[in-house]
């Protein structure tokens, strides 16, 4: 079964709800399917949305910011992210659940950031390369190229 995902606007309303009605259509006819199908179960998730970081972001991200430090550093670009991630980052943690303990912390990522916050992360990246004397791009200095919120709009 193919992922479908659906992002209903308050603009919908004045056009009859278009896309909830594909949304619906969609979960009708998933059920439909494991009704008649059996199978792996369907997942709904009903939530605010919120934009996840572009491909275009890191593209940027790795042109001009990992490459270009990990260049003036003398070491590797995997290297340079690895240490960005652990830098600004915070790391997932792995909760034993059936004490709460903290097993060990996981290895960042950067996946799960919204445009903002991913905006954010290479302001972090700026400064801290600034004050080793590189420079590099701002994120605000690329938001209105690709259309990102700028870097001090919170995505909630």
């Amino acid at each position: 079964m193919s992922r479908e995902r659906f992002v209903i606007r308050a603009e919908d309303a004045g056009h009859g709800w278009p896309v909830a009605e594909r949304c619906a259509r969609a979960l009708r006819q998933a059920c439909e399917r494991l009704k008649r199908d059996g199978g792996a179960p369907v997942e709904v998730v009903i939530g605010e949305y919120s934009r996840r970081r572009s491909v275009e972001q890191n593209r940027l991200y790795w042109a001009a910011y990992v490459r270009p430090l990990a260049d003036h550093c003398g070491v590797a670009p995997m290297e340079m992210h690895r240490y960005l991630k652990w830098q600004f980052l915070e790391p997932v943690l792995v909760v034993d659940p059936f004490t709460g303990e903290i097993l060990r912390e996981g290895e960042p990522t950067t996946t799960g950031l919204t445009t903002a916050e991913f905006n954010q992360y290479l302001e972090m990246i700026s400064a801290m390369a600034a004050e080793q004397g590189v420079h590099l791009p701002t994120a605000g200095e690329h938001a209105a190229t690709y259309g990102w919120p700028e870097p001090e709009a919170e995505a909630t």
